[in-house]
Order: C-alpha cells, then structure tokens, then sequence
C-alpha cells in the first residue's frame, strides 16, 4: 500500500524512537504504546468533573514520555484500536485531514480500521490511508468478490533495533450498523477470531518475536477486580486459538487492562483521555499493564503537533465561534430519555416541516454545558454530517417504528410530536402500552403522518430499515444546521423539555 505524503500541516516525517544495541536486547522487552477513539480531538475538553483532559498535544505528550521511559534494553511500538475520525469541526470539516497530519507526528506503527473511518465515504478513506504513515489494518474485511480489498492490509511487521514486532487487526463486525451502510454497503465484516488466530500464528512463523492484536469492537468491565469483562472485543480474544503478546481492544471508550484466554487485552478511553502501556519481556516473563489517565499536561509532545491543532482551528475560527444560543441550564446525554436528546428531534420535527421528528440515541455525541452555545459546540452534539430526511408513512406503521426503538429493552431514540408507553417486561413486537400525538389525541393508523429522520437512520435496521414507507424526500439540511436553527429560533436562554416521551410504565420516570 502506498504510504504516500503527509496530509497538509504534517511537515517532514518525525524521527523515530530512540533504539538501543541489538545484543541487549536478547533479554530486553517490547513497550506495546496503546491508544483508542481518537475521534479527532483535536482539542483538549472538560470531561464531568470539570478537569480538562485529552486532545492530541496531550495525547503526544504522554506518548512521548512513554517512549522516553522506555530505555535501556527496550524498545516501543504505537498502535491504536480505530476510529481516527470524526467528533471535532476542525477536523470533521477537512474530512480529517489534521487528523492524520497529528497521527503522522507520533510514531504509530498499526492501527485497527474502525467504523468512523468510514463516515467520509471510502474514496475519502483510501485518501486519508494514502496519507498517513501508518497502516489500517483489517484482516476481516471482504469485498463483493469474496478477497480482501486491495487498499487494505490484515497485518503488517515493523523492525525496532533488530526485534520484529508483528501487529495484525480487525474491523468490528458491527462496522455495518454504526456508520452509514450505503459507505460499506459492498464490503462484508467477517468474524476476525479465526483469521487473526490465523495471521498471529504466521506472524510468528515468519520470526515476530512480539505479536500485538488491534481490533475495533470493545466491551466493559465489571466490579474493581476486571474479571468479569463482556463485549464483543472480550468475546474474539476469548475464541483466539492462537495468543498474541496483547490484544487492544476499542469502540467503548472506556478505560480496561485485564488478562482474557491467557494474554493482556486493553482498552484505552477516547479522545486521548488515556493511553495504555503493556510492557512485555522477550525472555517470556509475565507483561505488566499500566492505565495513563491524560490530563492537559504537554509537556515535550512530538514536534509540529500543537502548531498543526492551531491552524486546523484558525481555519475554522470565524464558523466555529459563531454564536448560536444560551442555555439555561446544563444538558448531558445520560441513559436513553434526556432533554438534550428531545431538543435534537424537536428540531429535526420542526426544521424538516413534518408531524414528528426522531433521531437515534446513538447520533447524539457530547454533553453541552449551560451558558452560550457556539456553532462549534452544535457541531459536536451531532458530528457526522448527516441530512435529514422527510418520510410518509401510516399510523399503523409508525407502532411497527416505536416496537422497533424499545426492542433492546429500552429506547434507542428520541421522538418529537408523540408520547409512547412501553412495558419493557413484555414480548418484543408487543411492548407498546400506548401511543399519542404529543396533544393527547390518538393515532389514526390508517392516516398518512410525515416523520423527519436522519439519512443514517434510513439504512438502520433497528429503527427506518425494513418500514413499509409511502414515501422518502431527502431534505438539503445538514444535522447541525438544523440544530443550529433551531435553536436561534427559541426563546432565550434556551429551556428544554424534560418530558420522558417514551416510558416504561412499571418504572415512573424511567430514563
């Protein structure tokens, strides 16, 4: 695969980690350098303490010092387990290119493909994999043909001081369900367990002293001791029948070192809030897993870094402050009902001229803070420049909708214009307790409503996929020009509603 240049901004390609002499390295140890979920955090943010923790100068940093530590008869390998892209204007609104001119700054030798890596459409991701310096890698993905395609590789072998250091990764399998499926809609996301065991077992044959697994797909751990771990990324290290050194693992963001099936497996959190350090001895001894919180301390970060980050956002400075709103209070996305989460699909109703909005639970990214709301910060609620999308469908066809939202066991979208009961202790297909207009009046299922989505939604198989639709209109607004638009329009400060409008009726005030 072609490395090709550095994305603008990146300059030169960095010098690499210091080595050490190869004699002392017989009984050395590999430094494994784990990060996750970027998501083009650019920029370091206040998490729900008030600490201002992450961003790429910071996440630079504590990579930096991690491979300064490692000296003596040592050596360090970066790798990451996918989603590059998407979550901040800066990047977002350059298809992610400042993205991987920072990636390009820090040494990483392999990363996993994720599903973001997909939000911008595969030409755009061939060109960004064209651009950076390190692979993608996805041992289970499969064309139309039934072959790997040929801009992706499923491992790769990097050489620090004389030890070969093989990585091998994998796409999750849920790739399909969580970016739009017309963007992988000719790709096919197999079960990656017996083909990473596979590559780990040739990789070895091949003289790999160290072999790391990456792959896109997570899970959590439960209780103080991670014993108890379960996920998707938990369940292919379980079935590996053949071992890496580690195994990181994604897509979660949240923080988990534990040992599954005989080897580490980590998880580091997003956004450049952690990374984790695995350092395993060649002489065969135990690895020693290490979580790093990232703070805002950068303090010797890979050069060009911060200099890249500040004219990504000079670029974008005159959209991104413009002002938009004031809130009165605070509006987190916690559980699956919350007053953020109805302002969004108030707006989508409203905006897209139509009886109901819905919007998934899923495409509702960041808390938002009270005081003035920037373009920038409207953005980040909804990243993924999707549109929305104005569909017609009867009453009766909208029951089949909210059966299919709750049939998880809770909601996994918000609704404007409609109040729906559910009993979640009821048979799926028949959970719906009620449903009324937001005025109290009865559906008419035989009436022919209009509801506005978004265009990720249509292709959902959880929510538009599968309905039987009168008809479809794709509308030329984009999520966060609706939202922004939206609330120009309300009085100000901004007030939510806290209305749960859709609620379980064994659990008064259910979330």
């Amino acid at each position: 695969q072609q490395r090709g240049r550095a994305a603008e901004g990146a300059g030169s390609r960095p010098a690499s980690p210091p080595t050490v002499s190869q004699a002392s390295m017989r009984t050395g140890s590999v430094r494994v350098i784990a990060f996750s979920d970027f998501h083009a955090a650019l920029r370091a943010r206040e998490d729900s303490t008030g600490r201002v923790v992450g961003g790429a100068t910071a996440l630079s940093a504590a990579i930096a010092r991690a491979e300064r530590e490692c000296t003596g008869a040592c050596v360090s390998v970066v790798v990451h387990a996918g989603d590059l892209f998407t979550g901040t204007p800066a990047s977002d609104w350059a298809a992610g290119a400042p993205t991987v001119a920072v990636m390009n700054r820090m040494h990483v030798a392999a990363g996993a493909l994720g599903n973001h890596e997909f939000d911008f459409g595969q030409d755009t991701l061939r060109m960004r994999m064209g651009e950076l310096q390190h692979r993608l890698l996805a041992v289970n993905l499969r064309d139309n043909s039934g072959r790997m395609p040929p801009w992706i590789r499923g491992d790769t072998t990097v050489v620090r001081n004389g030890v070969r250091i093989g990585i091998v990764g994998a796409a999750g399998t849920l790739t399909p369900a969580t970016t739009k499926r017309r963007n992988v809609a000719d790709l096919t996301f197999l079960e990656p367990a017996p083909l990473m065991s596979e590559r780990i077992t040739a990789l070895r044959a091949q003289g790999a002293q160290v072999v790391v697994g990456v792959i896109h797909d997570g899970g959590r751990c439960a209780g103080p001791l991670p014993t108890d771990c379960r996920g998707g990324g938990f369940e292919v290290a379980r079935a590996l029948t053949s071992k890496p050194d580690v195994f990181v693992i994604g897509h979660s963001h949240v923080n988990a070192n534990t040992r599954v099936n005989g080897f580490p497996v980590v998880e580091p959190a997003s956004s450049g809030r952690a990374i984790q350090v695995i350092d395993i001895p060649l002489d065969g001894s135990e690895a020693t897993m290490t979580l790093r919180p990232i703070t805002d301390d950068t303090t010797g970060a890979h050069d060009g870094v911060d200099s890249i980050v500040r004219v990504a956002f000079a670029r974008v400075a005159d959209r991104l402050q413009r002002p938009v709103a004031t809130l009165a209070q605070a509006m987190p996305h916690r559980g699956s009902q919350y007053a953020l989460g109805n302002l969004v699909a108030d707006a989508a109703r409203v905006m897209g001229n139509a009886d109901f909005g819905m919007w998934n639970n899923g495409g509702i990214r960041t808390d938002v803070p009270s005081g003035p709301l920037l373009f920038g910060g409207v953005h980040e609620i909804s990243p993924f420049g999707n549109v929305l999308v104005r569909l017609r469908l009867h009453g009766a066809t909208m029951r089949t909708l909210f059966e299919k939202a709750i049939a998880g066991g809770r909601p996994s979208v918000h609704i404007s214009g409609a109040l729906v009961t559910y009993d979640g202790d009821r048979p799926k297909g028949q959970r719906i307790v009620s449903m009324t207009l937001a005025n109290g009046a009865p559906f008419d299922d035989a009436r022919v409503y209009t509801l506005v989505v978004n265009d990720f939604m249509i292709d959902d198989p959880e929510t538009i996929q599968g309905l039987a639709l009168v008809a479809q209109e794709l509308l030329t607004i984009r999520d966060s020009d609706a939202l922004a638009g939206y609330f120009t329009r309300l009085p100000q400060p901004v007030r939510a509603d806290t209305t749960i409008r859709i609620r379980d009726v064994k659990r008064a005030g259910s979330p």
